[in-house]
Formats: C-alpha cells, sequence, structure tokens
C-alpha cells in the first residue's frame, strides 16, 4: 500500500534526498582529490561501521579509519616516486611534496541514475548508483587509464541533524585498462622501470567475496540489491555485514 505524505513531509524528504546525494558525492569527490583525510568526516560515530569492495569488508570504525589511512599514505607514497623519477622536470624541480600531492594520480568519477529510499521514521536513508571512473595513474605498468565501472550504495542516518555515511559498498563490475576489449587479458605488463610503482592497495579485515568482475566465464552477477520502501533502518537490508 502506498504511503500518503503531508506536502511538508514531501519537501521534507526532498531535502534528505539532497543531502544523500551530497554526502556521498562528496565521498566520492574526496577519492578523485586524493583527499582521504577529509573522508572519515562524512561517516557515522558509530563502531559497526562497514566499507564493502569486491573482495571483502572494512568493518568497524578503526578499519574504515585504517583504509583511508592507508590510501593517504599511498598517495603520498606516488607522490614522492613521481618526483624522484621526474625530479627534473619544469613542473617538478623546485616543488616540495605538499605542493605536488596528488602526482601521479588522476580519477574522473560520473554517478548517475540514483535511486533513494528515506525510512518512514526518516532517520535513515539507502541508496544505490551506477558509476563510470576513468583512474589514471603511474603503475608498476607505467603510466595507465583503467576502466572502473560498477555501483556505489549506501546506508545512512541521520546524526546530530546531520547525514552520515553508516556503510558503503564499491561494486566493480568492470576493472579493466582503456583502449583494450573487456573480453580479452590485458596486454600491458610490469614493466622493471617502475616497479616501485606497485604500491598495495588496503585489503579488508573480512575477506569475502563481495561482487565479481567481468570476466568471460563469470556466471550471471546479480547486482546489488535495490533500496525498498521500509519503516526503519533495522528492518531492512544492509549494505555492510
Amino acid at each position: 500500500m502506498s504511503k500518503h505524505y503531508t506536502a511538508e513531509q514531501y519537501a521534507d524528504r526532498c531535502m534528505i534526498i539532497r543531502e544523500v546525494q551530497n554526502v556521498v558525492g562528496k565521498v566520492a569527490h574526496c577519492d578523485m582529490l586524493a583527499d582521504y583525510d577529509l573522508s572519515p568526516n562524512f561517516w557515522s560515530k558509530a563502531e559497526d561501521i562497514c566499507l564493502g569492495v569486491n573482495d571483502g569488508y572494512f568493518k568497524g570504525r578503526e578499519a574504515v579509519l585504517g583504509y583511508y589511512a592507508q590510501k593517504l599514505e599511498n598517495a603520498k607514497k606516488l607522490t614522492r616516486l613521481v618526483m624522484e623519477k621526474w625530479a627534473d622536470h619544469k613542473d617538478v624541480k623546485g616543488k616540495t611534496e605538499a605542493e605536488m600531492f596528488g602526482a601521479g594520480y588522476v580519477k574522473g568519477t560520473d554517478m548517475h541514475t540514483p535511486i533513494i529510499e528515506v525510512a518512514e521514521d526518516m532517520k535513515s536513508a539507502k541508496a544505490l548508483w551506477q558509476f563510470q571512473a576513468a583512474d589514471t595513474r603511474v603503475t608498476a605498468k607505467g603510466p595507465l587509464s583503467v576502466w572502473k565501472i560498477g555501483y556505489m550504495a549506501a546506508d545512512l542516518v541521520e546524526e546530530d541533524g546531520e547525514w552520515k555515511i553508516k556503510n558503503l559498498l564499491y561494486a566493480l563490475d568492470i576493472d579493466h585498462p582503456c583502449a583494450e576489449p573487456w573480453t580479452e587479458a590485458s596486454k600491458y605488463q610490469d614493466d622493471p622501470e617502475y616497479a616501485a610503482f606497485a604500491i598495495p592497495e588496503p585489503v579488508p579485515n573480512v575477506k569475502a567475496e563481495v561482487y565479481k568482475s567481468y570476466s568471460v566465464d563469470r556466471p550471471y552477477q546479480e547486482p546489488p540489491r535495490m533500496p525498498e520502501p521500509y519503516a526503519t533502518l533495522a528492518e531492512t537490508f544492509s549494505y555492510g555485514i
């Protein structure tokens, strides 16, 4: 049965939907700029927050903050390596690491087709987006641009009048170098000249096959579940664990 709201309630819910898009959009924007020290500002203060990726979950506040801390250190290390390798370049010579922060990393993320449900009690919201990103950086294979296409899903809660992320899921459907058929193995191989650029990504503290990227032999992969109308967060499914 459909729920009927007053004009004021509809307006309030529209404001929540806008804020949900802004909060998750800010996290995506921080990722584009490697501003990983700012990202935790958009998360709930709860201890049971959760960040999911294809191969597992960063479960708990310590693990989520650890994820962003390592991403920030990775960005700093990439900057140092770029400055060392191209020390005589006119855009590098004489610059400090702070001035060059983010060098070697360019990412653009297009989030679209949002599906957002606000709880009847207006204390939480669930959201799902598709996204397409071109992740370009200096890697162990040399400078490389990779398509990262998939879904972002989130549970958000209201805390002290602000909307914060409780669970966030990145489900990568395509993770493959640009300008190559997705149906074929990549032709790019590790280059000894760029061996120092093999910077490992953070490892989830709960290992699991959350989502499997595309390959020609991948069985049908269900996309993340779409948000559905619900009364309270405790009564619906979770994008975390």
